[in-house]
């Protein structure tokens, strides 16, 4: 991660059940160029039918 130079976006839900939001804290921690999109609500799976996390990435896709 220390090597990485390009952009990340990082999207976690508080709510998932299946992968403590610590993990996607550590990962934004270790890339400097991230940004981590927190939801809450939506799980592990609801997360990637949510409009507010698809424009994200678009804008996210569309702007770097």
């Amino acid at each position: 991660a220390k090597e990485f130079k390009g952009n990340a976006l990082i999207i976690h839900d508080e709510e998932d059940t299946e992968c403590d939001i610590s993990n996607a804290e550590a990962i934004s921690a270790a890339f400097k160029n991230s940004e981590l999109f927190k939801t809450s609500g939506y799980g592990h799976t609801r997360i990637l039918a949510n409009k507010d996390v698809v424009s994200k990435i678009v804008e996210f896709v569309t702007l770097k």
